[in-house]
């Protein structure tokens, strides 16, 4: 089920780590370049995981996406 797509997804985010591990040995990108990589995937995994509400809108999100694109926006 969906527990064990995740367990295979951190497996697999594991394995990414470490061999990001061995390219910032081999790379001239900075220690903190690599790092700011490896954090955005993190970042992307746990927004997955833990339904940051994009592939599953509610009426609320719909309504909130709506009046960003269509309506228009209200000056002073």
């Amino acid at each position: 089920g969906s527990r064990g797509a995740s367990m295979a997804a951190h497996k697999e985010l594991a394995k990414g780590a470490a061999l990001l591990s061995v390219a910032q040995q081999q790379t001239t990108f900075s220690r903190s370049c690599m790092n700011v990589a490896l954090n955005i995937d993190r970042v992307s995994q746990c927004m997955y995981d833990f339904e940051d509400g994009i592939h599953v809108l509610e009426h609320e999100s719909m309504d909130r996406i709506y009046s960003l694109i269509a309506e228009p926006i209200q000056t002073a």
